[in-house]
């Protein structure tokens, strides 16, 4: 039974080496695992980095593309990957010193879920309980999915994934760089049951919330890769027979959250934002009274886009300033 721990790499030089080290040093607890980085890129000194810690370390195998971006990488990475089970970490995030110890008696299941840690600059937030953990039918699990929407749930770092299944499945990284994790877990969950799924109730991956790098910069493609996005979603969930109503529900649900998350986008580095613009953006894309009426849609987003569409000056100024989690 072999781990194969993926790992992309850009302008990392910072943090990567802390990375792979509270990886690598769990070797004495279980000693069948690789680490494969794929550097895409990188400006600085990452691959420099990279190449001087395989020459002394047997557990690390590095590879190098041209940029292509993160969801690329993990691709180059699952060819690579000659374990049994795979696991994915980011080149800013580290692994609790006991991860090892607590999955290895779970690696008998076709999916492992165990808690993460957010870090954030004053604050830190444990998030152990899954969402999706009382799902009885794929349906279930599905809807779940996309309604809760825990970043425990939707990210790839923590968790293991049968190696079997995506090969078998022919599963891979899309959308590019747009809610590619997400996508990824929720193709790989339409492949299982949930009893294939074990969980760990604790936070053994640590997410550092204030240095992950994200677009910088306005792209306007990213309302064409929210709307694949939406049309992927939408495909699956009519593959899942779900009443009409709760589909609807579902799909209006996840909608709000893209609208949340575009919004943002445009908040922090379109010039031309203005309230009128926000208000127009959310008239096009969501009806609000449908939205407060859908009772799978949680009250924070519920109250975001309220705040969004009426008080758009004051949700911008608080956003800016404090950035919250939406």
């Amino acid at each position: 039974m072999k781990l194969s721990v993926i790992i992309p790499t850009y302008n990392s030089e910072k943090t990567i080496e802390r990375t792979i080290q509270s990886i690598t040093t769990q070797a004495q607890y279980f000693s069948d695992f690789e680490v494969i980085c794929v550097d895409d890129g990188s400006m600085d000194h990452t691959w420099e980095i990279l190449k001087k810690i395989a020459a002394t370390n047997h557990l690390l195998a590095i590879y190098r593309q041209e940029n292509k971006k993160q969801a690329a990488a993990r691709n180059n990475g699952l060819k690579h990957a000659s374990g049994d089970y795979v696991m994915f970490a980011d080149a800013d995030d580290y692994w609790s010193t006991d991860v090892f110890e607590n999955i290895l008696p779970s690696m008998n299941k076709k999916l492992t879920i165990f808690g993460i840690r957010k870090v954030y600059e004053n604050k830190q937030i444990d998030e152990v309980v899954s969402g999706i953990r009382d799902s009885q039918t794929k349906p279930e699990l599905i809807e779940n999915y996309l309604t809760k929407n825990y970043e425990m749930d939707v990210g790839v770092w923590n968790k293991i994934f049968s190696k079997s299944v995506i090969d078998k499945n022919n599963l891979h990284f899309s959308n590019g760089n747009f809610f590619e994790d997400s996508l990824f877990v929720l193709n790989y969950l339409m492949m299982i049951q949930p009893s294939d799924i074990n969980y760990i109730e604790k936070s053994l991956y640590i997410l550092n919330k204030h240095t992950n790098t994200t677009t910088s910069s306005f792209s306007e493609s990213i309302n064409s890769r929210a709307e694949n996005y939406y049309c992927e979603v939408e495909e699956i969930i009519s593959e899942l027979g779900l009443p009409k109503d709760k589909a609807q529900m579902v799909l209006q649900g996840l909608k709000s959250r893209l609208v949340i998350h575009i919004s943002h986008h445009y908040i922090l580095h379109y010039d031309q934002w203005t309230p009128k613009w926000q208000h127009r953006y959310i008239a096009k894309n969501i009806s609000m009274r449908a939205l407060m009426a859908n009772n799978l849609l949680g009250v924070k987003y519920k109250v975001a886009l309220l705040m969004l569409d009426y008080c758009p000056r004051v949700y911008r100024n608080s956003y800016l300033r404090y950035k919250p989690e939406v």
